[in-house]
């Protein structure tokens, strides 16, 4: 069985973020197994997303998503990126650093602000996507080029002004627009038997693997976020991944 890099605390934070984003955009709740109930008599308590019979109030919740927010607007390079991925081997094996995902943890951290409710227009935002524009506009990586894409289709209405009906959807427009079908275009270029895994440019390397679901399902996510938006994905994809 292949080895894989282990991935370091930043990666883990911003997609604990994007989820708490997803599942509770206003409040929400998730489990908690050191709570105080003496904490909880004046705060309501909601369902809870896991098994067990603890729960965080929608209070601790966003409280935590807040920290979490803080702590990204501290961690970005003057450079507008949010680093990369570093690790002690190539994955699969070989001699060297290996592929350093340049643009994931950027496109991960601008995904989480977004589905976070931070505006495209903050100056933190608006700096990390003018870095990947100028030297990540189609990453080396398939797995980089769906968190890239899913950050793309995050700045559709991100503060969800538009009504949730059919006839007010959000589109994306403009350059975010023309720039999410690029990367449409650039994820499928990448498919390998109607698959994904990493798929990195970097002549000479030994890593990438095999297909994996973990790689389908984030690709399947960010190709359907293109589409609801507008976005052309043609249908023999669907059909390639059902059948993978």
């Amino acid at each position: 069985m292949e080895r894989t890099r282990t991935l370091p605390p930043l990666w883990a934070l911003l997609a604990l973020l994007a989820l708490l984003g997803l599942l509770m955009p206003a409040a929400g709740s998730v489990a908690r197994a050191d709570e105080d109930p003496a904490a909880e008599e004046d705060e309501e308590e909601t369902g809870d997303f896991f098994e067990g019979d603890t729960t965080f109030s929608a209070k601790q919740v966003n409280t935590a998503i807040q920290k979490g927010l803080s702590w990204l607007r501290k961690k970005q390079a003057r450079s507008g990126s949010w680093g990369e991925v570093k690790g002690g081997r190539i994955y699969g094996g070989g001699e060297g650093e290996g592929y350093k995902h340049p643009a994931g943890p950027t496109a991960l951290a601008l995904y989480a602000l977004l589905k976070c409710k931070v505006s495209v227009r903050d100056p933190l935002v608006k700096k990390g996507f003018q870095y990947v524009k100028k030297r990540w506009k189609k990453p080396g990586g398939s797995y980089e080029t769906s968190v890239l894409l899913l950050a793309v289709c995050a700045t559709a209405d991100n503060l969800k002004t538009t009504k949730a009906s059919k006839r007010a959807k959000p589109k994306l427009k403009g350059e975010y627009r023309k720039w999410a079908q690029q990367l449409v275009d650039h994820l499928v270029s990448k498919q390998v038997d109607r698959g994904w895994r990493y798929q990195v440019n970097d002549p000479g390397s030994t890593h990438g693997g095999e297909n994996d679901l973990s790689s389908m399902q984030l690709a399947a996510l960010a190709l359907f976020s293109a589409h609801q938006l507008g976005i052309k994905v043609k249908p023999k994809i669907w059909e390639d991944i059902l059948s993978y």
